[in-house]
């Protein structure tokens, strides 16, 4: 049918097949909704735009899913109208319009549609929402899909009042790192603006929203010492703390600590042990003499013991030290590539050179 409407209509039609991950955890209609939006991330270009069909009853059904989920105001808000989107932005500018309503314009100007077979399926929750719960509420109250719509939207208001006084927080909690929080000034908070802070730290990140249990645990995190190691996980999420900064990052990938990892002569390549790209020419700007080398380079990860000549220094220092005096939290420290020629230790790339 779509190739059929696009024909007529001289509209060009990119068919893109996607893979649903159903052993994700989130259920096929969350898995199946995460592929079709990946896929038109990366078709988007710079600037472009995305625009979908959801309408008034769409969010309405949205608004009961989050509420049966025991969602916060950011669930509750449902599907915002403009939002920026892969490298553009995704409008939904039919969201006030009801679906009788996009029907009976339909049928006016003698529009052809087609129903998906799979949305009368009540298995899944949205469809058993749809066709089971809504029209024994629309008995009761015949507007309800107006109503809950409105809830929404209001939802959306306090939302962005709640961000709007997260970021004006944000501006006196940053901690000492880049991307951290400071814990004394969270405590110093009371706790409603301190989960709030929380929230919106990491919606700025991309990272998915903690449930109440995790915050409870965050919140301990907050109450242990400088030097605990406690963490809190939930998803790909991980947080942490290390002295006074509060950290969090989606969680890195298993790698062979072991092993070492081949960098060719001029090329970038990435960091098997977190997904970090790493320049060639960074190599040079930290003060190698890249044309001396005579053959390709090494990267390797730290073992214990390990010692290095900075350029000016007369003794070696313990790469441990180095990384203990310049704040690195501890997580990081065996993910940080060490670049060999040979047996050689060169540098440690972003850090430190060895003078020998």
């Amino acid at each position: 049918h779509v190739r059929s409407v696009c024909d007529q209509l001289a509209i060009p039609l990119k068919v893109v097949p996607v893979d649903i991950d159903t052993d994700a955890g989130m259920g096929v209609e969350a898995a199946a909704r995460a592929a079709r939006y990946e896929a038109f991330a990366v078709a988007m270009k710079e600037g472009e735009g995305l625009l979908t069909a959801h309408h008034r009853d769409d969010q309405a059904e949205t608004l009961l899913l989050q509420l049966f989920r025991g969602a916060g105001p950011a669930g509750l808000a449902a599907m915002p109208r403009w939002t920026p989107f892969g490298q553009g932005w995704h409008g939904r500018p039919l969201l006030p319009i009801s679906r009788e309503g996009l029907e009976r314009y339909a049928s006016r100007h003698q529009l052809e549609w087609v129903d998906d077979p799979s949305n009368e399926d009540v298995r899944f929750r949205r469809n058993f929402i749809r066709h089971r719960l809504m029209p024994l509420l629309k008995e009761e109250w015949p507007e309800v899909s107006g109503s809950l719509a409105n809830a929404a939207s209001l939802q959306a208001e306090s939302l962005n009042m709640m961000r709007t006084l997260g970021r004006l927080d944000l501006e006196e909690a940053n901690g000492q790192e880049p991307g951290t929080l400071s814990i004394q000034a969270l405590l110093r908070m009371q706790e409603q603006r301190r989960k709030n802070l929380i929230r919106y730290w990491l919606w700025e990140k991309g990272q998915v929203m903690p449930g109440m249990r995790h915050m409870s645990e965050i919140d301990k995190l907050l109450q242990a010492g400088p030097d605990s190691e406690a963490e809190v996980c939930y998803g790909d999420a991980v947080m942490r703390r290390y002295k006074d900064d509060l950290y969090a990052y989606t969680r890195m990938p298993d790698f062979d600590s072991g092993a070492g990892y081949a960098w060719s002569r001029g090329e970038d390549i990435v960091n098997p042990a977190n997904g970090e790209l790493l320049r060639w020419q960074h190599l040079n700007d930290m003060g190698l003499n890249l044309s001396s080398f005579g053959q390709d380079l090494t990267l390797r990860f730290r073992r214990g013991g390990e010692r290095i000549k900075l350029p000016g220094h007369e003794h070696h220092r313990k790469i441990k030290h180095l990384m203990q005096e310049a704040g690195i939290p501890p997580w990081e420290r065996d993910r940080i590539p060490f670049v060999y020629e040979g047996d050689r230790l060169l540098a440690v790339y972003g850090y430190w050179i060895n003078e020998e």
